[in-house]
């Protein structure tokens, strides 16, 4: 073995040995408690739209598709780990045997929706031309060299409106970016849309009756849900939290 495959079976064995001396920042026990605690763990520790790093049970460093392919199984929770940097680190922490079936079920069904979120990005967004409330036009052709963040809606959407404050301030902090267009898709008619701003303030341009789009091209089956496409017309992030727009956001910069 010459000196270069001995330096680098030096430098895995300590990568491993690092992965594997990492402790949880959450006792998995705990978090398989209920799927109350786990749904809970999820939204304060797992952000699968921000960069990451993953490792299998045994310290081995996964892609992000076959991390995500493995949680699909449904024999995995998706660890942090402590990290050295601002970079996640999730392992692939298997399941026991006698989980509860409602937990193991909803770690399916979110890993699911995780996947199908990254199987968007790098894609084009599909073929569109949407006109707001005010007559104004977007289509590839319109967007073109510019940065287009979409936010997916319906006006009964508890969750859509509770984020709504945050939206609006995002949209402000790039005020003065005439290459970024914030546009939303609400599955509602003008007049519902109409009455709903009347009453609550929503700063991005707001375009009805987007069923059709969303449920039929774009496949979104809960909401709300968002998508961060970049000048080129390619998909970038699709994410249900708008903190995942404030991120893919300030990467682009």
């Amino acid at each position: 073995m010459n000196t270069k495959a001995i330096l680098y079976c030096v430098m895995l064995a300590l990568l491993i040995n690092s992965c594997t001396s990492k402790k949880p920042i959450v006792n998995p026990q705990q978090i398989l408690q209920s799927s109350t605690v786990f749904w809970h763990y999820k939204l304060k520790y797992v952000r699968l739209y921000e960069d990451y790093d993953a490792i299998d049970n045994q310290a081995k460093q996964l892609t992000k598709e076959t991390f995500l392919r493995q949680l699909l199984t449904g024999h995995y929770l998706p660890l942090r780990l402590e990290s050295a940097d601002s970079t996640a680190l999730y392992q692939l922490y298997p399941l026991p045997a006698k989980v509860d079936p409602s937990l193991k079920a909803l770690l399916q069904q979110w890993a699911g929706d995780e996947y199908h979120y990254y199987q968007a990005e790098g894609k084009p967004l599909p073929d569109y031309q949407f006109v707001d409330m005010n007559g104004n036009v977007y289509s590839p052709k319109t967007m073109a060299g510019k940065t287009l963040v979409l936010k997916c809606w319906f006006v009964h959407c508890v969750a859509c409106i509770a984020e709504m404050p945050a939206l609006n301030a995002l949209k402000q902090r790039y005020k003065n970016r005439s290459d970024i267009e914030f546009v939303s898709l609400c599955l509602d008619s003008k007049d519902k849309v109409a009455a709903f701003l009347k009453k609550t303030k929503f700063d991005y341009a707001t375009v009805a009756n987007q069923t059709t789009y969303l449920e039929g091209r774009l496949k979104i089956g809960s909401y709300p849900m968002h998508f961060v496409v970049n000048k080129q017309g390619l998909v970038v992030k699709q994410v249900d939290r708008y903190q995942g727009v404030v991120y893919t956001l300030n990467k682009m910069k």
